[in-house]
């Protein structure tokens, strides 16, 4: 069954940030899942209570102003015969799950031949979809094939398998089966767009893992209508919400449990340590490189030199 149609692609913004706040988007569920890079269930969940966005970081707003190019190209490349439309899409919800939504980049319909299912004009001028008779009994309109995602991926291809494959970063696959499961179709195409070019990858339905997901975003919903948030936990986007949350320093004491207090210090003291050992080794490979960029162990590539002359980890 097809997503319902909440907001279209050029609804004002905060329509869609309003709507957003009441549901768990694509982008949404690697943190509910606890796989995402950018937000931890607690982060998600505090900025879903307090109507909080997240401030788009350089990497972000070049993936959304490459977006239509990385569109283009897979228009261009993957359709050179015109059998397909791909059109902007708005924000969806599952039929039977109101709180699951979706944000897919495209939608990828059977074209039209009589007018490729293009944008036709209303008597007030506003442009919007409109399908012809041809339209509808060719399928654009009543037959979504399948979603397209643009990624911009800015450094290098660590974590992505051969092109072709489903061999995606692992939040990314989860975006893509959460998008495919609000939209009723058993695929997703990922055109990603990266250094030396433009690959392309396709996620299909796997009930299996979307069981699960869903699982686990009805239990995320139920504890933002409870007001139990998770547990804190040591993702990076967590401390910042804290600070967000309790902003004042007040002149008093507080009494610490002595497991936190003690795992605390316990930490510093390794980290201390931990940070002589990392440069010890961080020195003695870049020795052993000399000007080779790539190091390997046993013919596996573990580390590699970036291009600031900085080591980065390939695990």
């Amino acid at each position: 069954m097809a997503g319902v149609l909440l907001l279209p692609h050029y609804a004002p913004e905060a329509d869609w940030l309003a709507a957003r706040r009441h549901g768990i988007g694509a982008s949404e569920i690697a943190a509910v899942m606890g796989i995402s890079p950018y937000d931890s269930p607690f982060s998600l969940w505090w900025r879903k209570q307090m109507g909080w966005e997240t401030d788009a970081n350089p990497e972000m707003s070049t993936g959304t102003w490459l977006e239509p190019t990385i569109a283009d190209w897979y228009e261009e490349n993957a359709d050179p015969n015109g059998n397909l439309a791909i059109r902007r899409a708005g924000l969806y919800a599952n039929p039977d799950r109101p709180w699951q939504t979706a944000t897919p980049d495209r939608l990828i319909y059977l074209a039209c031949p009589a007018c490729d299912g293009g944008p036709q004009q209303h008597d007030t001028g506003t442009c919007c979809p409109v399908q012809c008779r041809e339209c509808l009994d060719s399928g654009i309109g009543s037959k979504l094939l399948a979603l397209l995602e643009c990624k911009w991926v800015a450094y290098s291809w660590d974590g992505w398998g051969e092109e072709g494959t489903d061999e995606v970063p692992v939040h990314y696959r989860a975006q893509a089966l959460w998008q495919l499961d609000v939209m009723g179709v058993d695929e997703v195409t990922i055109c990603a767009l990266g250094p030396g070019g433009f690959r392309v990858y396709r996620i299909r339905r796997d009930e299996t893992d979307l069981c699960g997901m869903r699982e686990r975003g009805r239990r995320f919903m139920d504890s933002l209508a409870a007001g139990k948030a998770p547990d804190v936990d040591e993702h990076s986007a967590t401390l910042p919400i804290l600070r967000r949350l309790h902003a004042d320093i007040e002149d008093r004491e507080q009494e610490i449990p002595a497991r936190i207090a003690e795992g605390w210090q316990r930490a510093k003291r390794f980290t201390g340590l931990a940070k002589r050992v990392e440069a010890r080794y961080t020195a003695q490979l870049r020795e052993q490189l000399g000007t080779a960029k790539t190091a390997i162990l046993a013919g596996t590539k573990f580390a590699s030199r970036t291009s600031n002359d900085t080591l980065r980890s390939s695990k």
